[in-house]
Order: C-alpha cells, then structure tokens, then sequence
C-alpha cells in the first residue's frame, strides 16, 4: 500500500459514508474517528461543501460528478491532504471511493497556486462536462478543453481569460440570449445557492449547466464554479420515448380491444374506454381490483396459472368467460404480454377480443353444417370441392356413403377415387363433361350410375360449377351428387301409370264419342215419329174436335204437350252431343262483359223476363272461348233464374267476377226457390228436374244446367253451385 495513503472512504449517492479505514487525525476539530452513517459533506470545510454537494448529486441522478478522476488539497487544522475521488465503474450501483493522502512535505503557501494545483489535472481529464470557474472580478481563474469545445470558443479567446469576451461568442449560440442564460451569470455571480438549468441552442443541442460557490475556508467567494454537459442526445432519446408512449397510449385509447394494464400480481392499473364499454364496470371500479375477478369462477384458477407463466416471459393466451356487472357474460381471448420496465418490474399488458359473436356464430355455423349434413342424408345428396391446382377432393360425410367409400381424414382425395367408383360404362361421358367445365368456365349436369361394392348399381345426378378467381382463372369446382335412384323407380311406375291413363283415357273417348253419337242418331231418328204424332195430332184437332168431348179434347192436349216437350228435349239432346265436338279451332278473344250486357238487353223487351233486375257488379273478363256457347251458358243461367223464381216475387239476379288461380271466377246469383240439399248434387245432370221446378216450369227439359256444364268443361273450367230452399241460388264456374 501506498505509504502517503492514510485513509479510505465509500460514499453512496446521499453523500453519507459507508466504510472507513485509516486514520482521520486530519480532520478538522476533535474528530479522530469516521462511523457509518457519516455525512461526508459535513467532515469536509465549509467553503468546500457547495461544491461537493452538487458532484454528490450528480452521482444520486447516475451521472458522472466533476470531481471523479480528480484530486484536491485541503488545509485542516495543520494537516495537509490530497483528497482523490474516482467512481468505479465495475459497481453494481454508483459509489464514491475517496482516498486521502498525506502531502504536508509538497505544500505551497501560495493560495493561488494551490487552488490551481488542486484543479490542474481537470485540464487534462477524461470528463465530459465542460468546466469554468470565475472569479468576482469576472476573471476566468479555470476551464478546460470540453469547455471551449461545447461552445466552440478559440483557444485565444479562452487564454485572455476574460468572461466578457466569452459571453460575447457564447450569447450568440443560446436562442434566448436575454433570457435565461445571460441572467444566470448576472443572478449567481456573488451568489453562495447551487443551481442547475438547461440552455437551449441555435443548433439544436441542448447543454445541462450546473453552478456553484467556490468559497476558502473562511467562508468567503473565491469564484465560481460553472459545468457544462451535452445532453442532446438523451433529451432526445427522451422526447422520442415521449412521442412512442404518446402513440402507445393513442393505440390503447383507441383500441376496439379490451387493453388493461396489471401489476405482477394480477391487479389492474389501467383500463381503456373499450374494456368500460364491452365489460360494463365504470372505470373507477376496474382499477386496484384483481384482473381474475372479472372472469367466471370456473375459469379464474385458468387466467391465474396463465398470470403466472407469463412472469417467464413468455406471452400467453387463451380463452375465458368474463362476467358483467348485470351477470351476463362475455366470450373473451386474452393475451399477456410482458411490459419492459427499467426496473424489472413483472407488469403486463392484458390485451381481450370479445368473441362472444364469433363463438356464437361458429357455434350456428356447426349447427347448419349438422344441419346441412343431416338434410344431405335425409336427401341423399353429397356435395363435394375439388382444387384444381391440387387436384384433390373434399367430400362431404354423405358422399362418402353415396359412394360407398370409407372415410379417412388422413388419406387425401382425388379425382380418381371419384371416378373409380362410377359405374364403368359411365366413366367416359362423365369424364369429358367434367374435363370441358374449367375449359370452357361452365357447369355440367349429367345423370350417371354408381358401381357399390356390393355389386348393386345405384343412379345419380351429378352437378358442378367452376369458381374463378379474381383474373376470371378456373382455380376450383363445387358441386354435388344426388341419389336419384328412387326418384327413377318413381318416374318409372308413373310412367306406367300415365301410359295405363291414356289408355283409359283413350279408351273412355271413345264410349263417349260412341254415347254422343248414338244420342244424336236417337235424337235425329226420334224427330220424324214425333213429327208424324203432331201431325197427326193437328188433324185430329181440325177436322174431328167438334166431334170429341171433353175428355177427348184433354188427351189430344196432352198429346200436344208432350210432343212439345219430347221436341225439347231432342234439341237439348242435340245440343249436347254437339257442344265440344269440332269447336276447339274456332275460340276467339270473348268480351263477355259486352255479351252479357246484350243478352240481357236482349231479355228485358221479352214477355218472359218479368221485370226482372239484373246487375252486374264487376267488370267481366275478355277469355279465348267459343262466342255462341257462351252466349247459350249465359242465356241458360238467366233464363233458369227468372224462370224458378216464385211469381209473387220479382227476379233479382247479379252476375259478379273475381280473379282465380290462372283465371276467372264468374258467379250468377239469383233469389228464386232454391234447390234442397238433397238434390244439389244431381242438379246438374241430365233430365234434372225438381219439385217445385216443374211446378213452375212444367214444359223444361231437365237438360239446362247439364248444357252450362258442358260448355264450362269443354273450356278447362269447373262448376259448382251453392243454394238455400226457399232464398235463392248462386252458380260459379271458371274460365282460364
């Protein structure tokens, strides 16, 4: 060891003594001895203390003090010593380490020179700060090289010593000349306070300037001190640090996700206003409470253990149910992802999507695929995709089963396993038409036979689409397959049923093509014996009346009443068997609201019509038909209505019009005597003739309503009627 070292002390950021060794008989007063736990500051003289304790607060903020790497001799009580101070920089946390040195042969009586020996070597330093120390009269006493450079001061300037002449180069750098900096000088020149600021410069930098009272011992200004340090590049670092925190906090404010910060322990620090939003707590109620108490209980021990992973740094993430305030619950994916932190501290930030829609839409989107599979089995339709630029298949479960093939997840499909399974017979057609839907961007539809492995064939339709991508390029094909093989039994027996119907059907045309034949010979061969009887009749009645009673007189009336009636009944007969026979060519566009308008103007100037009102209250319809039957169906049904109306009641008829599937309803309601339900299902056959009909038409041929339903028939209508004994009658029919 050094013989002129006489003692040692560690100093911590608050100037207070950690360990000492040596001897301390150099200290002023009595004070022999240094315990831990000594105020450093307080051992040295008074006129040195300022400046010490602005280097001791340099080393507290972790910078470097302007006084490491450097010595200085003090006079205490007849002692001289060097005190030398250097900072290690291999300690885990910033320490002073001072070494005292007994030079009491090399003192120089000089107080100048020994002030200046005592701050020679800051001439030559390694420090960063730029130093000048100034004397009451304004006399530079000090500085060194990073002095002159941080101001960019030539060295002619410097060596005059003046601090005029420095202030004139330095105030044209500041960017408030007259503000701050020039104050500082005319502020602490005789001043005894320590003081810190930051200058701005023109170029940009910015300089962190300390100052502080150089006194002697007793306690008088020698000058004073002044250090200078280029802290740009930390401000800098500082403002971007800013400016990153600045868009951080944007992105969390902004952010649609639930973001909360939480301490190592899970507590929450800080929430955005989506977590408020999408959790429903107010934020005043999220912050200091443990993140798990937002998440079912079922679900905490999970998000815990996820906490805990995450302390080793690796970012974590899965799946939980939070519950709101109003115990509702949402679906969340929380990811923890570790905070840096100078201090090492464990936070995290907490970043949620609420996936509460997602989950319930998959959870309905499996349900349609459930769905959808369950309705292809129920329908025996499979349905498949085939990548083109692969060339493998993807099948749905019920295509395997159409195809009668295992299904194996593992094992890829292709267009061959397709085509094996169709029936060998079919695999040439099917294949070109397949081949030609990507050439052409077309789709196929094609019925083909599957070939089962239990030898049985099965019959299917076979459909595809091409999907194009976005420069119109085949990339793939969707399509399906449906088991039609059933369907085919099907159209097969009712193929033979229709095949069985036209036979009937041909063959009940022809009995009744030979029923209207022979009505119209029995009608025709019928007329000349009934001419013959009323000829007869009549000369029996002109030449022999007079010679006939009473009773005779009677029975030649009956004769002619009954040859009348039997004459109108062969015209009906006749009418019948020619309504539908050759008129299909000769339908043309029919007015009938003009055709009806007519036959009743036509009715009123009869004898018959009785005064009859007849009304038609909608517009009716123009239909293809043939014009005179339906002239003679609307004559028929006004000519029954007023004719089976009571004669102490005035006939009231309205025709009406309403529009029906592919076509026209048109119903006439009447008020006469009614049909009683018994005989309403007979109303319309031939020789139909009521009761109370023939009391009050005993001369009708029962062969009216039976020709209006004929007609209706013969023109793709149908016909019914609704009536009331005693209230009237309503018939409709339609017309396409």
């Amino acid at each position: 060891m050094d013989a002129s070292v006489i003692s040692k002390l560690s100093i911590d950021t608050q100037g207070i003594v950690r360990s000492a060794s040596g001897r301390f008989d150099w200290l002023p007063g009595s004070e022999r001895d240094v315990p831990a736990g000594t105020s450093f500051i307080d051992l040295l003289p008074s006129h040195l203390q300022p400046a010490f304790s602005l280097g001791i607060g340099q080393l507290d903020r972790g910078e470097r003090p302007w006084f490491d790497q450097q010595s200085f001799t003090v006079d205490t009580d007849g002692s001289d010593v060097a005190l030398q101070f250097h900072v290690p920089k291999t300690s885990a946390k910033p320490i002073l380490e001072c070494t005292v040195r007994d030079t009491s042969a090399d003192l120089i009586d000089n107080r100048d020179r020994v002030f200046r020996a005592a701050l020679l070597s800051a001439q030559h330093h390694v420090s960063m700060d730029g130093i000048v120390i100034v004397s009451p009269e304004s006399e530079i006493l000090f500085w060194n090289e990073r002095y002159a450079a941080l101001w960019g001061i030539p060295r002619e300037v410097m060596e005059r010593r003046s601090i005029q002449d420095v202030r004139a180069v330095t105030s044209q750098m500041v960017v408030d000349p007259d503000g701050v900096f020039l104050e500082g000088f005319q502020t602490y020149d005789h001043s005894r306070d320590i003081a810190e600021d930051e200058l701005l410069l023109r170029d940009g930098r910015v300089l962190l300037r300390h100052s502080a009272p150089v006194l002697d011992k007793d306690n008088s200004i020698l000058g004073r001190f002044w250090s200078y340090r280029d802290i740009t590049e930390l401000r800098n670092l500082q403002h971007a640090a800013e400016e990153q925190n600045a868009r951080l906090n944007a992105l969390v404010q902004n952010n649609q996700d639930i973001v909360i910060s939480i301490d190592r322990h899970g507590v929450i620090e800080s929430v955005n206003p989506a977590t408020v939003e999408i959790l429903k707590y107010p934020e005043a109620e999220l912050r200091g409470r443990l993140i798990t108490s937002l998440i079912a209980e079922e679900d905490q021990a999970l998000l815990q253990d996820q906490i805990d992973s995450a302390q080793q740094g690796t970012p974590e993430e899965g799946e939980f149910t939070a519950t709101r305030p109003d115990g509702e619950r949402a679906e969340l994916r929380i990811k923890l992802i570790p905070i840096d932190k100078a201090d090492g501290a464990g936070d995290f930030w907490v970043v949620a999507s609420d996936i509460t829609e997602a989950k319930q839409a998959a959870t309905e989107a499996r349900a349609a695929q459930l769905a959808l599979e369950r309705a292809q089995q129920l329908t025996n339709l499979g349905s498949f995709e085939w990548d083109l630029s692969t060339n493998q298949l993807i099948w749905s479960p019920e295509m395997y089963r159409l195809l009668d093939r295992d299904e194996d997840p593992e094992v890829p499909l292709t267009v061959n396993d397709f085509m094996s399974a169709v029936h060998p017979e079919d695999r040439e057609q099917l294949g070109m038409a397949i081949k030609a839907a990507p050439k052409t961007n077309s789709t196929y539809d094609i019925d083909f036979r599957i070939l089962r492995r239990d030898g049985s064939v099965r019959m299917v339709r076979g459909a595809g689409e091409v999907v194009l991508d976005q420069e119109d390029t085949p990339i793939a094909m969707v399509g399906a397959v449906l088991d039609i093989s059933e369907q085919r039994r099907h159209e097969e027996a009712l193929q033979q049923l229709v095949d069985l119907l036209e036979e009937k059907t041909a063959a009940l045309e022809y009995t009744t093509a030979e029923q209207e034949s022979f009505i119209y010979s029995v009608s025709h061969d019928l007329r000349s014996p009934l001419i013959s009887i009323q000829g007869i009749a009549e000369i029996i009645q002109t030449d022999y009346e007079a010679h006939l009673d009473d009773t005779g007189r009677a029975y030649l009336e009956r004769i002619h009443a009954n040859v009348r009636r039997m004459q109108a009944m062969l015209t009906g007969l006749l009418e019948l068997s020619r309504i539908g026979r050759t008129e299909k060519g000769s339908r043309h566009n029919v007015d009938l609201h003009k055709l009806v308008t007519e036959i009743v103007d036509e009715l009123s100037g009869t004898s018959g019509a009785r005064e009859a009102k007849i009304e038609i209250i909608d517009q009716l319809p123009v239909v293809q038909a043939h014009y005179t039957r339906m002239s003679q169906l609307f004559m028929n049904l006004l000519d029954n209505a007023i004719k089976y109306t009571p004669k102490n009641r005035t006939p009231v008829i309205v025709i009406s019009c309403e529009t029906a599937d592919n076509g026209w309803k048109v119903s006439v309601q009447d008020n006469g005597i009614g049909i009683p339900a018994e005989y309403q299902s007979s109303a319309v056959g031939m020789f139909s003739r009521l009761p109370g009909g023939q009391r009050l038409n005993p001369n009708g041929s029962g062969l009216g309503l039976a020709i209006v339903s004929r007609i209706v028939t013969t023109h793709g209508g149908r016909l019914w009627l609704e009536s009331a004994e005693g209230e009237g009658t309503r018939i409709s029919f339609t017309l396409s």
